[in-house]
């Protein structure tokens, strides 16, 4: 491919590693990078006024919802770029065959922490009848106590891998209620393995899941 004019230095979580002296990168001739994934809410509280927004010469974002708190601090649109989040869908695929131990129960699954709105989701599995309705919250031990009087969710204590792969194939329904988000993990896992999604539309959500195969709500209501 020949010898490329300048070489890049990638700093992939530039909410929490930025450079502080990019002059330092600029007597080698490199090319400086920034991944950004955290949402747009919480971009402002995380970054705050830090100048190394404006020390990068490329930002990659996960979601077109960031880039207008880049572009109102001065950045300009032509260093912006969205690359869309992947998983290896060669590991996360669906099963050969599903199992049922009751088909009228709806096996529901929620995973991960961060931007998942637990409050509301707890608030919906109480209303639900626990003979028709199972949720398995695999979730951060500061928020499993939103979960402590509902019935009908399941907290396992860990799971490794495999566990998982197999919850994910075997669910009939992630159910990710979102405070915000970018790309999603738990969502592009799920979706990989052939389970369909209810999400609320807010940030990335609809730039990952597509809602002739999911169900992707305008809003979160529990009546």
């Amino acid at each position: 491919c020949g010898r490329l004019e300048k070489q890049i230095v990638h700093f992939m979580w530039g909410e929490f590693a930025s450079p502080m002296h990019p002059e330092w990168f600029r007597r080698r001739n490199e090319m400086l990078v920034g991944t950004f994934h955290c949402s747009a809410r919480r971009l402002e509280r995380v970054l705050g006024k830090s100048p190394c927004i404006h020390h990068y010469d490329l930002i990659t974002v996960m979601s077109a919802s960031q880039i207008p708190f880049f572009k109102e601090r001065g950045v300009p649109e032509s260093k912006l770029h969205v690359i869309l989040h992947g998983v290896d869908t060669q590991y996360y695929c669906p099963p050969v065959s599903r199992q049922s131990d009751d088909p009228a129960m709806l096996k529901c699954l929620m995973v991960g922490s961060t931007e998942r709105d637990h409050e509301f989701l707890a608030e919906l599995m109480k209303r639900l009848p626990p003979s028709s309705f199972q949720l398995t919250a695999l979730t951060h031990y500061d928020y499993r106590h939103y979960y402590a009087d509902c019935p009908n969710v399941k907290i396992p204590e860990y799971l490794d891998e495999k566990a998982l792969l197999a919850l994910y194939q075997q669910s009939d329904l992630l159910l990710m209620p979102m405070l915000d988000c970018t790309a999603n993990n738990a969502i592009l896992e799920s979706m990989a393995c052939g389970t369909p999604i209810m999400a609320n539309r807010i940030g990335g959500i609809v730039e990952y899941a597509d809602p002739s195969c999911n169900y992707l709500m305008e809003g979160k209501r529990l009546d």
